[in-house]
């Protein structure tokens, strides 16, 4: 999460899922005046519940951050053996982003469904929906 608030003023952050919320601030500027970021720990929830560090959790990603594109080191599966595994490979991705389009924007009840991801409706992406993720880059 540290990593993906660095990247924020760039493009390349961290995308989180509409159940996970922290608080990331600048701690300080290193000696180049780069920005190092804090997480407060006690901040970082899923499903309203705070991280149990004696659980494993399961990042979805695509196959350029999993061997640790964007600088995403600490995911990258083929380094990483002890800490990072790839559990679950799909199909393309533009095939996927196509399906999930046509499931949320469909009137079809969904409440049945086993898989998570389709209980979500076009409208959760709406810009009034607040974000959880904050990071505050004011340099303390």
């Amino acid at each position: 999460m540290k990593h993906g608030a660095l990247k924020t003023l760039s493009g390349g952050y961290g995308q989180y899922s509409h159940n996970v919320e922290a608080k990331i601030k600048v701690k300080s500027e290193d000696e180049r005046n780069k920005r190092v970021y804090e997480i407060d720990e006690n901040s970082i929830k899923i499903n309203n519940k705070s991280i149990d560090k004696d659980k494993f959790y399961y990042v979805v990603t695509n196959d350029f951050i999993l061997v640790g594109g964007d600088g995403y080191g600490m995911l990258n599966y083929t380094k990483q053996k002890d800490s990072v595994k790839q559990i679950f490979e799909g199909r393309d991705m533009v095939e996927v982003f196509i399906d999930y389009g046509k499931q949320i924007t469909s009137n079809k009840n969904q409440d049945n469904d086993s898989n998570p991801f389709s209980k979500r409706k076009i409208s959760d992406y709406d810009k009034s929906v607040q974000q959880k993720i904050i990071v505050d880059h004011k340099v303390e």
